[in-house]
């Protein structure tokens, strides 16, 4: 685990409220996966307001739920701080703050470092507390795999209660390319992929409620099989009616 400030110095920050106060609102990020030691998830969380807050970071497995130790970080304004963790992991961000107004001051996202690629972000995606829009489907746009490479689809339920999705990957006709029902519990998810390319394919993610769908955090993505099983071009689902 690497925990890291961007900019600023710790022992000079003023902070509205207290380290040690219980966050109670959370941001979520999409899930993203990385292979073996090559690649590393970060998690990042940005403080725009005027004042400094606590900000509570967590990487939870995208499979179990399961999280690492959660890191408090105190943010001057302005400041940005990071955990991450090395090695091959399916995970998603979870930050917290204290109140809904400070979560909602919060800019957070979550990216692979690659490397096995000199180093290189594969892309990144980014944290929301309420997601916007409605209905029963979160949806992405396509991503194009190779020849030698997969898609994947990845489904979290940030709930406090178990439910049912639905995931499919689709071509661009509308057909099945790889499909899934499970009921998830709550802060556990799934993967769904295809066979190798070359493909071109989006993600649908089905709750059997738009507030349950509110709840599903999706990525879409090409990924390389193999012992670096790297992952590239990540796409957050969006609801749609």
């Amino acid at each position: 685990m690497r925990t890291r400030m961007v900019a600023g110095l710790i022992a000079a920050i003023a902070v509205a409220g207290s380290g040690s106060a219980r966050a109670q609102v959370s941001i979520f990020t999409p899930p993203l996966s990385a292979g073996t030691n090559y690649q590393t998830i970060v998690c990042r969380a940005t403080n725009t307001d005027t004042v400094g807050q606590f900000v509570t970071l967590n990487l939870r497995s995208a499979d179990n739920g399961q999280g690492g130790t959660p890191t408090v970080l105190p943010l001057l304004p302005g400041e940005t701080g990071e955990i991450s963790f090395i090695g091959f992991s399916n995970a998603y961000c979870e930050i917290t703050a204290n109140t809904a107004t400070i979560a909602d001051k919060i800019v957070t996202g979550i990216y692979v470092l690659d490397f096995s690629n000199g180093g290189v972000s594969t892309g990144g995606l980014p944290g929301a507390r309420i997601l916007p829009g409605g209905g029963t489907a979160q949806r992405t746009s396509s991503v194009e795999a190779t020849n030698a490479q997969a898609l994947g689809c990845q489904v979290v339920n940030v709930g406090g209660t178990s439910q049912t999705v639905t995931t499919a990957i689709l071509d661009d006709a509308g057909g099945i390319l790889a499909g899934q029902t499970t009921t998830l519990a709550s802060m556990a998810g799934f993967l769904v992929s295809t066979a190798a390319g070359p493909i071109i394919g989006r993600c649908e993610a089905t709750a059997s409620t738009a507030g349950l769908a509110k709840n599903l955090r999706v990525s879409m993505f090409a990924k390389n099989p193999g012992i670096f099983f790297t992952t590239s071009a990540p796409l957050a689902g969006a609801l749609r009616p």
